[in-house]
């Protein structure tokens, strides 16, 4: 991602959507990006003589809920472009093929927090379109702070795509000016990890220019710990991943000590595709 021109919001309306809506937003303007917002409607079974009525009756209820949205942006931000599409058709479809034909750049999407990781490892619509995603895509946890975007956590394990997946990051960190913090676990801090870790640190350091980078080399016997130790000196308001990674997620929601999972609870991760980067 080098640039951001359209950022899509699908919405079910919920609890859940609604702070990941003023995430999308506040990007949005920050980006001077328009932002699409979506909703899906699943044709009805139960009344199939009334489809069409049905239909309608929740055509029409998802237009109110649009409006007040929009109505809602307009207030802090007046001269973002906003615009609405009611689509039929079941959600993880049609949020794919809505984001192919507006070309969309990034894709937000509001999650539970916590136990929305087991969704994301084990099926639901958000864990649907992370996976097979095109564009990058970020989730927001109900009870995630209010979209103040200032410093980045990217944890990298030296793979070939974390460089391009690391300017990408950079790039929208600059539109925030935020800090990022390049950070590397190592269950045991020797000479070989420190090399590895020093040659990746100069790599960066001749490939991205920007004056807010920070590296961290942490050593700790998981890398869900040496993430929660670092966030403990290092409150973070985004948390990057790249798709390949869902080791991570999956070593992060069995950790054994639960309060390694709190930030799960309230800090937006942003889900890079190593495919397309």
């Amino acid at each position: 991602m080098d640039h951001l021109k359209t950022i899509l919001f699908p919405t079910d309306f919920t609890e859940d959507a609604a702070q990941a809506y003023t995430y999308a937003v506040k990007i949005a303007a920050q980006a001077d990006a328009e932002l699409h917002l979506l909703h899906a409607i699943e044709e009805p079974y139960d009344f199939a003589t009334r489809v069409e009525e049905t239909v309608d009756a929740l055509i029409e209820k998802a237009e109110e809920h649009f409006e007040e949205l929009i109505a809602e942006a307009a207030s802090d931000f007046e001269h973002l472009n906003i615009e609405y599409h009611i689509e039929r058709g079941k959600p993880y479809g049609v949020i794919n093929q809505k984001a192919d034909e507006i070309g969309a750049d990034l894709l937000v999407m509001g999650t539970k927090g916590e136990s929305s990781l087991k969704r994301i490892l084990y099926g639901n619509v958000t864990s649907d379109v992370i996976l097979d995603s095109e564009i990058p895509v970020m989730t927001v946890p109900i009870n995630s702070k209010k979209p103040y975007l200032d410093r980045f956590l990217f944890a990298t394990d030296f793979r070939s795509k974390d460089m391009e997946a690391l300017k990408s990051t950079v790039f929208l960190a600059s539109i925030f000016d935020a800090e990022v913090h390049v950070l590397h676990v190592s269950e045991e801090k020797d000479m070989d990890t420190d090399i590895r870790f020093r040659g990746f640190k100069d790599l960066i350091k001749e490939e991205i220019d920007y004056s807010k980078l920070e590296f961290h080399h942490l050593e700790a016997e998981r890398f869900s710990k040496g993430v929660s130790s670092f966030l403990e000196e290092y409150p973070v308001s985004l948390i990057i991943l790249i798709r390949y990674k869902k080791v991570f997620l999956r070593t992060l929601l069995w950790a054994n000590n639960t309060q390694e999972l709190t930030y799960h609870t309230h800090v937006p991760m942003l889900v890079h595709v190593p495919e397309n980067l």
